[in-house]
């Protein structure tokens, strides 16, 4: 008898179970799908300076799925200088972003080309609402690193921040 109850309920599980994994995936699309409409909504740089840290890096993340990349976000301390993780097929690459008025230094840069060869990663990107400091530009010059200032993010918002799919 005590077999046949619990060979029910395991069955009584998986019947409950489907519908409440269906029930959380749907939610969680749903979610994605208002966080995705809220982001395509910021279209200026002051917008952007408004998000938290988190935000930003959730709004960037974003945007490189609208890219086309899978994107695997770090946790939010202890990152180790990486926010996201990027990968197209073989192709990998790290982003660090930095919701600055001013600019981003020198030091950021080679922070970020030790975490680059830390994590064996392709290439980087440094995404910033600000600007880089002349040396920090110089630093990166012939190094697989992006540099995306914020009037170059501006610019991907309107080239790739309108999809609603990925690329």
């Amino acid at each position: 008898m005590e077999i046949v109850s619990c060979m029910l309920c395991i069955s009584c599980l998986g019947l409950i179970s489907g519908p409440l994994l269906v029930i959380y995936y749907m939610r969680q699309h749903e979610k994605k799908a208002q966080e995705q409409a809220y982001f395509q909504r910021l279209r200026s740089l002051d917008s952007l300076r408004q998000l938290t840290p988190v935000d930003f890096e959730r709004f960037t993340a974003n945007l490189f799925t609208q890219m086309g990349y899978l994107v695997k976000p770090t946790r939010t301390t202890g990152d180790e200088g990486v926010d996201l993780f990027l990968t197209k097929g073989n192709w990998t690459a790290i982003v660090q972003c930095k919701r600055y008025k001013g600019d981003v230094g020198q030091p950021v840069i080679r922070d970020l080309y030790g975490a680059l060869l830390h994590n064996r990663a392709n290439e980087a990107y440094l995404i910033t609402t600000g600007k880089f400091s002349l040396p920090a530009q110089k630093w990166a010059a012939g190094k697989p690193i992006h540099l995306i200032d914020g009037s170059m993010l501006v610019k991907w918002l309107d080239f790739f921040g309108g999809r609603s799919q990925p690329a």
